[in-house]
């Protein structure tokens, strides 16, 4: 069992089945995750929608055009 800060907590000897039981300190505080997740839904969302419509008006104007 690895520690927030790289320490071990606790281990099994290398290729021996097992299991542990080990209590873990929790976090306080917001992750980065927790942060910043609101920001990259709203621009994977938007983002998508712009690609959409982006792809669409290309298709649109190609279709327009007189072939050569």
């Amino acid at each position: 069992m690895i520690a927030p800060d790289g320490a071990t907590l606790d281990a099994l000897p290398i290729d021996t089945a097992g299991h542990m039981l080990t209590e873990v300190p929790l976090r306080t505080g917001l992750t980065p995750a927790v942060v910043i997740g609101p920001a990259v839904k709203i621009v994977i969302g938007w983002g998508s929608i712009v690609a959409l419509l982006s792809a669409g008006l290309v298709v649109a104007v190609r279709r327009r055009r007189p072939q050569a």
